[in-house]
C-alpha cells in the first residue's frame, strides 16, 4: 500500500488550567487550521480521577482530502505516555458513541458537529496533555473549529489502591484500573463498597471495553489459545481460518487493531533468539500474525493484552500482503503466535516456523553478514563488528539493524562491496534551476510499501523549456532523499521526454545516468555529478530527472521534498499498481514534492578540457577544484577518465590554461 514516511508532530506552547478535585471540567481546543505537522494542545493539571470525555467539533472541509493517519485526538498522561487516542492509525480508545470519527479512510469528510464519547481506562493524578494534530506534513486548509472536551471525574474511593483485575471477580470492592473502576462505581456503589463480583466484571467490560477471552467450540482443533499446536525449529503446516473465531483482543500499536479469524501455535524458546513464524507468499489471504509471551506456559487468558510482544502486518517483500512475524525469545520461555487476517478476512495456507539463536558475539557465525540488517545483534565478522559498534553501541547491544549495515558498508569495505561514496558538487552552476519554490527539506516522501518496508519505487521531476531557456548546461543533480533503512544503490537518470507532458516510462530518452549511493538518514540532499549535459530543448520537449530506488530489505527509503512547488511529482512503482508515472496529487497527495535542483549555467558552449567550473575560461579557480580531488576518483577533476584525479589531469588542465 501507499503510505507517507512517519513524520514528527511540533508543537506549540502549552497552556495550564488549575484542576479541580471534585468536579467535572472542560478543556477548550480552540479553533482554526492546523499546519503540516502541527499540535494544538492544553495541560491540565487536577487530582480527581478522569473516568471519560466527550469531544465535540467542528469540521470545515479544506482543499483536499483528509486521511486517517492525519488527523488525531488524544491525551498524555502524567508520565507522558499516550493514554487515549481517537483517530489515526493507532485506534487505542475503548468505546465511541455518537457520529463516527470522521477521519476513517481517504477522501474529504463532510462539513458537521462531530462528537465522540471515551472511556478512559487509564487514570491517575498529575498533569494531562490534550491534543488535537495533524501528523501529515502539509495542510488542506481543513478548519477544526470549537474543539471542546467535557471531562468527566469521579471518586477514586477503592480504586485507588485496589491490584485485582476488573475482569475477574474477586471478594474485596474495587479493581486495578482505577479509571473503569469509578465508572463502575458510579453506576453500582456496592463494587467498591462491598466486593466485586461478577455483576462489576459484566459492567466493567461493557463500560470499559475490557477484553475477556471467549472461545467458543467448533473451529479448527488449533482455534484456541489455550489448545495451541506446538511447533518447533523447522515446523511447516498447512492452515485454515475459515471457521475459526476472532479470539485474540484488540492491539498492536500502528496496526489496525484487530486480528480476524484466528489460529493459535505454541512455541518453547530452546535458547535466546528470534522465532520467525511466515506466510510470506504461503496464503491466499491478507493474514496478519501476533507474538504472546506467556512465561512458564500457564497463563490467563485474560491477560493476553498484557502479554503481546510482537506484531506484523505485510511482510516485507511478500505478496498479497502475507505476513512475516519475528519474535524475540528468552531461553525456556513459552510463546504463542496468532494467525489470523485483516478486517475480516480468512483463507488458507502454509505457515512455517524458524528459530534463529542468538549469537555469543562479534564474530560468531550464528550472527549473520555484518552487510545485512539482522534481528539480532552482532555480526559475523569479527574485526567490522567490533568497529561498528565503537561507532554505535546499539548494534551490539541492541539489533543489527539497517543503520549498523549501512555503517558496515561506509567502513568495512571491501566486506559488503564498495559503496559509492557521496559526491559534492566541485563545480556548481551560477544558475541553479530547483523543482520547488524553496530549498528546505521538511517532508517525507511517498511510498509503496509493505509493512513499513518499501518496495522499488521511481520518481521523476520535470524542467520545461520556458524553465530551462534556450539553453541550460549542466554537470551535478542535487536531490532529497531519506532512508530509515540500510544502505541501497540507486540510480539518477536525466532523460529527454520527446512528447512533454506527463513523462512515459516507454518514450523517455536517457541522456546522462549515474549511480548514487543512497546511505541511512533523513532529509539528505544526495549529489550526483558527471560530464557536463547541455539542454536545448524544443517545446513540446521536456527535461526529466528519474530516481530509482530499489526496495529496502528493513526500512523506508523515498524522496525528500517540501510542501510548495509550481509543478507535479511523479511516482512509478508496479508493486501498488502504478505501471507508468502518475502524479502524487491523483493519488492523494497534493502537497508532497520531491527536491530536485539542476546546478549549471545558462547557456551551452563547447567545453574546454579543464574548464572544471563551467565559466568559460580555465584558471586558478579550476585548478583549486583539481587540487581539492587530488587522489580521489571524482568525475569532474578526472578528465582523462582513469579512475584517480592525479598528474596527468593537471597536465590536461595546464594544456588549456586560458591566458
Amino acid at each position: 500500500m501507499l503510505r507517507k514516511s512517519v513524520m514528527a508532530l511540533a508543537t506549540c506552547a502549552a497552556t495550564a488550567l488549575a484542576g479541580n478535585a471534585s468536579a467535572d471540567f472542560t478543556v477548550n481546543l480552540g479553533s482554526g487550521n492546523l499546519a503540516g505537522n502541527q499540535t494544538r494542545f492544553v495541560e491540565v493539571t487536577q487530582d480527581a480521577f478522569m473516568v471519560g470525555f466527550e469531544i465535540t467539533f467542528d469540521f470545515v472541509p479544506g482543499a483536499g482530502a483528509e486521511w486517517a493517519s492525519d488527523m488525531a485526538f488524544w491525551v498524555n498522561d502524567p508520565q507522558g505516555n499516550p493514554s487515549v487516542q481517537v483517530g489515526g492509525f493507532n485506534v487505542l480508545f475503548a468505546d465511541v458513541e455518537g457520529p463516527p470519527w470522521p477521519f476513517d479512510g481517504a477522501g474529504s469528510a463532510a462539513a458537521g458537529t462531530y462528537t465522540a464519547e471515551v472511556s478512559l481506562i487509564h487514570s491517575g493524578n498529575g498533569t494531562w496533555r490534550f491534543s488535537i494534530g495533524n501528523g501529515w506534513a502539509a495542510s488542506t486548509g481543513a478548519q477544526y473549529n470549537n474543539v471542546v472536551v467535557n471531562v468527566i471525574t469521579g471518586d477514586a474511593g477503592a480504586c485507588a489502591d485496589s491490584t485485582e483485575s476488573c475482569t475477574t471477580p474477586h471478594p474485596t470492592p474495587g479493581c486495578n484500573l482505577a479509571g473503569c473502576c469509578v465508572q463502575v462505581c458510579d453506576f453500582e456503589p456496592f463494587c467498591c463498597a462491598v466486593e466485586w463480583d461478577q455483576f462489576c466484571v459484566d459492567a466493567a467490560v461493557k463500560l470499559c471495553g475490557l477484553y475477556v477471552y471467549s472461545c467458543p467450540s467448533g473451529g479448527p482443533a488449533n482455534d484456541c489459545p489455550t489448545a495451541a499446536t506446538v511447533v518447533t525449529d523447522g515446523t511447516s503446516l498447512p492452515f485454515n481460518t475459515a471457521t475459526a473465531n476472532t479470539t485474540a483482543p484488540a492491539g498492536c500499536e500502528g496496526y489496525d487493531p484487530i486480528l480476524s479469524n484466528d489460529v493459535w501455535y505454541r512455541f518453547t524458546a530452546p535458547a535466546n533468539g528470534i522465532l520467525t513464524a511466515s506466510t510470506c507468499n504461503t496464503a491466499n489471504f491478507d493474514s496478519k500474525m501476533r507474538g504472546y509471551n506467556i512465561g512458564d506456559g500457564t497463563f490467563d487468558p485474560n491477560t493476553l493484552p498484557d502479554l503481546l510482544v510482537s506484531c506484523n502486518d505485510d511482510g516485507a517483500g511478500c505478496t498479497g500482503f502475507t505476513s512475516i512475524l519475528n519474535t524475540p525469545v528468552e531461553a525456556g520461555v513459552v510463546y504463542l503466535v496468532a494467525l489470523g487476517g485483516y478486517l475480516g478476512e480468512f483463507g488458507n495456507g502454509t505457515v512455517s516456523f524458524e528459530f534463529t539463536p542468538e549469537a555469543a558475539g562479534c564474530g560468531d557465525p550464528a550472527a549473520g553478514s555484518c552487510c545485512d540488517p539482522q534481528q539480532l545483534p552482532y555480526c559475523s565478522d569479527a574485526a567490522c563488528c567490533e568497529e561498528v559498534c565503537a561507532l554505535d553501541p546499539f548494534c551490539c547491544d541492541n539489533t543489527w539493524d539497517g543503520a549498523c549495515a549501512s555503517l558496515a558498508f561506509e567502513n568495512c569495505a571491501p566486506l559488503c562491496g564498495t559503496p559509492i561514496p557521496p559526491q559534492t558538487c566541485a563545480a556548481p552552476g551560477a544558475n541553479p534551476l530547483a523543482s520547488n519554490n524553496n530549498d528546505s527539506l521538511t517532508t517525507g516522501g511517498v511510498a509503496c510499501q509493505a509493512g513499513g518496508i518499501t518496495t522499488p519505487n521511481t520518481y521523476a521531476r520535470v524542467f520545461t523549456p520556458s524553465q530551462l531557456g534556450a539553453a541550460y548546461s549542466f554537470k551535478c543533480v542535487n536531490l532529497g532523499f531519506d532512508n530509515s533503512g540500510g544502505y541501497l544503490e540507486g540510480v539518477v537518470k536525466v532523460c529527454l521526454d520527446p512528447d512533454g507532458g506527463a513523462p512515459n516510462v516507454g518514450t523517455l530518452q536517457v541522456i546522462e545516468e549515474y549511480p548514487v549511493g543512497l546511505y541511512n538518514g533523513e532529509d539528505q540532499l544526495v549529489t550526483v555529478t558527471g560530464d557536463s549535459v547541455c539542454v536545448e530543448l524544443v517545446a513540446p520537449q521536456t527535461l526529466v530527472v528519474v530516481l530509482e530506488i530499489p526496495a529496502s530489505s528493513d526500512g523506508f527509503a523515498t524522496f525528500a521534498g517540501g510542501t510548495s512547488s509550481a509543478s507535479e511529482t511523479y511516482i512509478l512503482s508496479t508493486a501498488c499498481g502504478l505501471a507508468d508515472f502518475t502524479t502524487l496529487a491523483s493519488i492523494g497527495f497534493p502537497n508532497i514534492h520531491w527536491y530536485v535542483q539542476l546546478s549549471g549555467n545558462i547557456g551551452c558552449q563547447d567545453e574546454i578540457p579543464g574548464d572544471l567550473n563551467l565559466d568559460g575560461i580555465v584558471n586558478g579557480a579550476d585548478l583549486s577544484i583539481l587540487l581539492a580531488a587530488w587522489g580521489t576518483a571524482d568525475p569532474v577533476a578526472d578528465l582523462n577518465d582513469d579512475g584517480v584525479v592525479n598528474g596527468a589531469d593537471l597536465s590536461i588542465l595546464l594544456a588549456n590554461w586560458t591566458s
